[in-house]
């Protein structure tokens, strides 16, 4: 046997859980009374109070905004298919080519614009691979082929970019009176905003009067790029005038009959 010097000191309570009496428990007990070492206790700290601090003095955080990205149509869709929708923009770019103006809706001017722009770049660069491009979108390559790589190439080959214009006009469709314009190749011999200036200037010159600011910078636009085009714009000028006059001579002619 082995025997203590001294006293044994008494184990104290380290947990703050009080030990009820038998006799003094809860009056309904439950049947599987809880392990005592699984027993655990919450015990809550006390926040120190803060003041109370004015609101209109704080800073207000800075809200979070989130903002789509986008949000602008890449394209028209012209309520119709994927290849519908191609081949009708090949159909239009076509036949601006052929005729160098077409007159159709405003959304098919503005998409086959595009197209028209890409293949007039592919004439320019003039290899094996535009050539191939370029007959890929046009329905009669073995008719425009030469037209486009010939005078059209050459015509625009000191201009860096805008070979094409839409003007709008009245609606064609007198039905649902949807919004019209003409598509056309700049500098050439359908140039309509080369017509309407010469006949703005016309105007000018017979009433003595001086030119708007609009028809000056338009005078620049149609005879920048234009090869001789202060001469050409000059013979239109004039047949413009020549024109004009002879509708006046033939209303004073309806007049006297009257």
């Amino acid at each position: 046997d082995q025997k203590f010097i001294g006293t044994v000191p008494e184990r104290k309570e380290t947990h703050n859980t009080p030990v009820a009496h038998p006799a003094e428990a809860h009056p309904n007990p439950p049947t599987t009374p809880a392990h005592p070492l699984t027993t655990t206790t919450t015990t809550l700290i006390p926040q120190p109070s803060q003041p109370n601090l004015p609101t209109s003095n704080l800073p207000t955080p800075p809200k979070q905004t989130f903002k789509m990205a986008g949000g602008h149509v890449k394209y028209r869709h012209l309520s119709r298919t994927s290849s519908h929708r191609q081949a009708l923009l090949r159909n239009l770019v076509t036949e601006l080519v052929r005729q160098e103006s077409i007159h159709t809706t405003w959304p098919k001017a503005k998409e086959a614009q595009r197209l028209a722009e890409r293949l007039i770049t592919y004439a320019k660069k003039n290899n094996e691979t535009s050539r191939r491009q370029a007959q890929g979108i046009l329905f009669t390559p073995d008719e425009l082929m030469p037209k486009l790589f010939g005078p059209i190439r050459e015509r625009y080959l000191n201009r860096p970019g805008g070979y094409t214009r839409v003007l709008r006009t009245m609606p064609k469709n007198k039905f649902d009176q949807g919004d019209s314009a003409i598509l056309e190749l700049v500098d050439g011999p359908k140039d309509m905003r080369f017509a309407i200036t010469a006949a703005a200037v016309a105007r000018d010159r017979k009433l003595g009067t001086g030119h708007t600011d609009i028809t000056i910078k338009n005078i620049q636009k149609v005879t920048q790029f234009r090869p001789e085009g202060r001469d050409q714009f000059e013979e239109m000028v004039e047949k413009v005038a020549g024109l004009q006059l002879n509708m006046n001579e033939l209303k004073d002619k309806a007049v006297k009959k009257e």
